[in-house]
C-alpha cells in the first residue's frame, strides 16, 4: 500500500488533508484518483488508513478509515540488512570466481581438486562473520550518539 506522509495539523477528525504535492503525486505518478486506498504516517507516531474522496489541483483529501500507530524499524536492523545484502552478493561472485580459478588450476598442477566444498563453504562463512562484525561495529557505535550532539559538533 502507498505510504504518505502529512502534517499533524492536516488531520482533523476523520479527515485528512493532502498538499499539492501530495495530490499532484497521487494523480500524476501513482495515477490514483477518488476511492483509492492509502496509508497516511501524521507526523505524530500515529498510521491512518485513508480513503481519497477528492483530488483536486491545490489537494487532495481523504475520510480515515482506520487508526493505528506506526512501527519505526530499527536503524541497527536496516544497516545490517543492507550490509549482509552486499555480503552476499559477494560471497556469490566469490564463489563463481573460486570455482572459476579452481578449474583453470586443477588443469595445470596435478594434485588439486578442482572444487573442493569445504574450503568453499568455510570461506564463504567467514566472509559473512567478517561482514557482519564489520557492518554492526559502526552501526552499534553510531546508535550510541545523540543526533542533537552529533548536529551541534558539526
Amino acid at each position: 500500500m502507498r505510504r504518505f506522509h502529512v502534517r499533524p495539523e492536516a488531520v482533523s477528525g476523520t479527515r485528512v488533508a493532502f498538499d499539492a504535492e501530495e495530490s499532484r503525486h497521487l494523480t500524476r505518478v501513482l495515477r490514483l484518483g477518488a476511492g483509492a486506498v492509502v496509508e497516511a504516517l501524521d507526523g505524530a507516531g500515529g498510521l491512518l488508513t485513508v480513503r481519497i474522496e477528492r483530488v483536486g489541483p491545490r489537494g487532495a483529501e481523504g475520510t480515515i478509515l482506520e487508526r493505528g500507530e506506526s512501527t519505526a524499524e530499527s536503524p541497527c536492523r536496516l544497516v545490517l540488512a543492507q550490509g549482509m545484502r552486499l555480503v552476499a552478493a559477494g560471497s556469490a561472485i566469490g564463489l563463481a570466481l573460486g570455482l572459476a580459478a579452481g578449474r583453470l588450476i586443477s588443469g595445470r598442477q596435478f594434485g588439486i581438486a578442482q572444487a573442493d566444498p569445504i574450503v568453499l563453504a568455510g570461506a564463504a562463512f567467514l566472509f559473512g562473520v567478517v561482514g557482519l562484525v564489520a557492518c554492526y561495529i559502526p552501526v552499534r557505535r553510531a546508535s550510541t550518539i545523540k543526533a542533537v550532539e552529533a548536529l551541534r559538533y558539526e
